[in-house]
This record gives C-alpha cells, structure tokens and sequence, in this order.
C-alpha cells in the first residue's frame, strides 16, 4: 500500500513539475499570472511531499520533531490553494474580499505554529505517531472557506463573457471536494493530492482554451470562436453586427494607442449591455464586433437601446468617441444560406451608417 501511495505522490510531483515547465515557456501569461500560477503549483509539490514525509516517518524512532515540522507546513499553506487559482488563472485585481480571506488563512498559519507546541490542532506524540486534536476543524474549516471563495468567484465571473467556463470549473471544485470526502471517509484511500494536482492540470487547460478564444485587446471572444459558433449553429441565432464609424479617422487624427482605446470603450459597451446574458459578444476584426444570441430575440431591441445608451455615455465622457453603427438578422441553420444572412445584418449595419 505504501509503495502504492509513494507511487501516487511521485507521479503528482512529477505532473506538476510538468506543469511549471509548461508555465515558464508559456509567453501568453502575464506576468502576475504567471507569478501566481508557479506559486500554486509549488503549493502543491510542497503540500504533497510534506503529507508523503509525514505518513513515511510516521511511528519511527527519532524524527519527531522533523515529522511535526512537515505537517506544520502542510497544514499551515494548503488553504491557499483555495485563493491562488483565483490569480493563477483570472484577470482581476485583488480587493478587500481578498484581504479579509489572505487574513482568515494567514491567522490559520499562526494557530498551526501554536498547535505544533500546544498540540491543540495536531500534535505527534512521544512515538512520532500523528493525531488530530479538538481543534482539527480548524484547518477544514479553513481550507474549505478557500474552496467556498474561489467557487463563488467563478460563479460571479459567469456574468460576464467567460461563463461557458463556469461549469467546467465548477465541476472542478466537486471533483476537489468529492476526493477529500473520499479520504475522510477512509484515511486509507490518500488520493486528496493526486486529485489537486489533476484539478490543476484541468484549471491550466480551461484557461488555456479562455485565452485562445479570447481577443487579447477587448476582452471579448475572437473571430475563430464566432466562426466556429456559426458554423456548428443547430438551431435559430440571431446575429448582430457593429461598426464604429469613420475608424480610420480616428487613428488617423489621434494615434493607434487612442483608436485600441476606442475599441475597447466600445467592447465594455456590449458587455454593460448584457448581450452576453443571452449569447456571446466578439470582436469580428478591425473595428468591426459581432453578437450571437441563442435566446430571448425579443430582447435585441432593448438590449441595442442599452448598448447606444453606453456609448451616449461615452461619448458625454470624451467627444471623441465615434458613433457605433449594428445591423442584425436571424439565421436558421436548417432553412438559411449563412452567406446570405450575413449579407442581410452587413446591409442594415452599412444602412444605419449613413
């Protein structure tokens, strides 16, 4: 059984050794998340190796002291595991909502220092066997309060265009949990570590697909996501089309760092306006962006009203920022020319220019 769990413990370390090479040589991270992907995934070799030292040295003569250390460092970082997906993969800054857990699990590091002299928490006895105290709910209710706050985080960033990636990560979290229940219910069954590592390699292959679905400036899907939507369309979309006008002169008059500005007032429009509540929004190229609704077409109208509405407000900020002209048409996949539906929504958009 031991050889088996050192089995287990050698292949997660070596996954996520992987896993860091692959995040070095990856140029498309920022450079924060990056930082923060590197440090989650050090967290787990960390943690993994630190439960493999523990259970190997447990009940043996004369490394008592080295046994409570490792599990101080176990017990003492694994909750952050909980927090640093949310900068390893995300695109947020932090804010208070951070402060306050950081807070919550640096007091759980403090208790855990106690605990390795008071045995409140843990404590390794006089044979160099490992306990749980009184007090163990402590680091569960801390390592599950992380788990709790990167869960609701994903759920508050559905709201937004990424949502499809909701669910998968979601599921994540379960997988994480479902695992943990497993090895409460038989502490013979360690698989909690190879499970993290696994839940990361899937956290690092969700926001791989995120960013090559993503276009880099506005933050909005990208032209081969939106052929590839209507393309693999099965049922009634609605497709909108937007232009900016006069685009060139803008960058012609005011420089291409203010046109990419333009672009991307124009892009947070059509995410304040809940288009992506419905469907999905896209920069088609150039200045030209493109929204597919799956559902609610009676809603185009007043969603069209809203997103004029913001960049009325805009426009009443700078002066400069152009009007915005859109032109829309329904396609059925099974009655309808995609060329031809297309050319309807390019006509009305090129009509509501002049």
């Amino acid at each position: 059984m031991m050889s088996f769990y050192s089995a287990i413990i050698l292949l997660t370390v070596l996954a996520m050794i992987v896993m860091l090479i692959s995040t070095f040589l990856n140029s498309s991270l920022a450079k924060r998340n990056r930082c923060n992907a590197i440090l989650f995934l050090c967290t787990i070799i960390i943690c993994s190796v630190c439960e493999w030292a523990g259970v190997m040295f447990d009940g043996r003569n004369g490394l008592r002291f080295f046994h409570i250390f490792v599990k101080l460092v176990e017990l003492s970082i694994a909750p952050f595991l909980g927090i640093l997906p949310i900068f390893a993969v995300g695109e947020r800054k932090a804010n208070k909502i951070d402060l306050v857990i950081f807070i919550i699990l640096i007091l759980n590091v403090a208790l855990e220092i106690i605990s390795s002299f008071t045995g409140f928490i843990f404590y390794v006895d006089s044979n160099n066997v490992y306990h749980h105290s009184s007090g163990y709910f402590i680091y569960y209710m801390t390592f599950f309060v992380g788990i709790i706050y990167f869960s609701v985080n994903i759920i508050l960033a559905s709201k937004n265009k990424r949502r499809k990636y909701s669910v998968p990560n979601l599921l994540v979290v379960l997988f994480v949990i479902i695992s943990v229940i497993i090895q409460l219910v038989d502490s013979y069954i360690r698989i909690d570590w190879l499970a993290i590592g696994i839940a990361a390699i899937m956290l690092f292959k969700f926001n791989g697909d995120r960013i090559n679905q993503t276009d880099g400036l506005t933050g909005l899907l990208n032209r081969l996501e939106y052929e590839q939507r209507v393309k693999n369309a099965s049922n009634k979309i609605l497709i909108i089309y937007f232009d900016i006008n006069k685009f060139k002169n803008i960058n012609d008059q005011y420089g291409h760092l203010y046109g990419d500005e333009c672009l991307i007032r124009v892009a947070n429009c059509l995410k304040k306006a809940a288009y992506g509540m419905y469907g999905y929004a896209y920069r088609f190229g150039g200045d030209e962006f493109c929204v597919i609704l799956n559902k609610k077409f009676e809603l185009v109208e007043e969603l069209n009203k809203k997103f004029l509405g913001y960049i009325t407000e805009e426009q009443n900020l700078d002066s400069r920022i152009p009007n915005v002209a859109f032109g829309y048409t329904i396609f059925n996949p099974k009655t309808d020319d995609i060329l031809e539906a297309l050319e309807r929504a390019d006509k009305e958009m090129y009509i509501n220019k002049k």
